[in-house]
């Protein structure tokens, strides 16, 4: 008899959890609701073999929270429908385990974060900054002259030359068609030119500098030159763009539109620092030292060397 009210107890229970909500929304009047599903596979965005295992480790986190959860609520159902005491012993047994089971998640969890938070968010391997000798950036240039190599072959030594080396540019700045004719060559794409008096929805090249083309060429052979647009260069002196040492006046700056490759790229790939006090967007540094501030519509990218 008392396996009976209990079971009825808890059918009740559920019948109440679960139906009110129904009710709830049955006495209002609502329009049909069109509903756009696009489902993708969890694993399906991921970029790199640090985002694949994260999101591996979310998703069997998940699994692994959900079934002891569902052994939770069988060993209570068992317990709550067990007349006899051996049942309800086994009954416990299933939900001590269960508890045991989560409590070793949430642990795992906290031992982690306490020894080192980046143990629980996985990152690529950043290329160390090289600490000694110069190179010549001519051997990873091509005919037009902007680097075309990726930061692996030139930082961490590959097919194109000497690895564990600092960067040795000239800082020359160049003509709006020389400068054209350098990101054409390895297929990164820009707005078109300004007109006399125009500063916005247009890109102006003249005056950039050898090394900050170079960044972008070195960026575009490591991610692919489809994820690499330039929105912004040396246009809008003062108006668009701070004055400055620095700056995009200078030719020290150059701008690139937001996309989710561009962005997983920079972010799994680049040392995270402070930041930037102006404004509070977050910084990294590549491999070069070059420092890639998030905007909102755009990366601020800044080469001072």
């Amino acid at each position: 008899m008392k396996k009976i009210i209990y079971a009825f107890i808890l059918i009740f229970v559920a019948f109440i959890v679960f139906l009110t909500p129904v009710l709830s929304y049955a006495q209002q009047d609502y329009e049909p609701l069109k509903i756009d599903v696009q489902y993708k596979y969890p694993w399906a965005g991921a970029t790199n073999p640090a985002d694949f295992v994260g999101r591996f480790y979310k998703i069997a986190l998940g699994v692994v929270g959900g079934a002891a959860l569902g052994v939770l609520v069988y060993g209570a159902v068992l317990w709550t429908v067990s007349g006899a005491i051996s049942s309800k012993q086994d009954a416990m047994e299933w939900i001590w385990a269960a508890i045991w089971g989560i409590v070793l998640l949430l642990a795992a969890y906290l031992i982690l974060n306490t020894i080192n938070p980046d143990l629980i968010n996985l990152k690529n391997p950043i290329l160390p900054k090289a600490s000694a000798g110069n190179i010549d950036i001519s051997k990873y240039s091509n005919s037009s002259g902007i680097a075309s190599a990726s930061y692996n072959e030139i930082y961490a030594g590959g097919s194109s030359g000497g690895g564990g080396a600092i960067r040795s540019f000239g800082g020359e700045s160049l003509s709006e068609e020389q400068a054209r004719k350098q990101l054409s060559s390895v297929g990164i794409g820009t707005k078109s030119v300004c007109s006399a008096g125009q500063s916005s929805g247009c890109v102006n090249l003249n005056g950039i500098l050898q090394p900050t083309l170079n960044e972008v060429g070195i960026l575009a052979a490591g991610i692919g030159s489809d994820s690499v647009f330039v929105t912004a260069g040396t246009e809008g002196c003062g108006t668009v763009h701070a004055a400055g040492t620095y700056s995009h006046c200078n030719g020290y700056k150059v701008d690139l539109r937001l996309n989710a490759n561009l962005n997983n790229y920079i972010t799994q790939n680049f040392q995270k620092i402070s930041n930037r006090t102006s404004d509070g967007a977050a910084q990294y540094i590549s491999p070069s030292g070059a420092v890639y501030a998030l905007e909102t519509d755009h990366w601020d990218i800044l080469v001072k060397k």
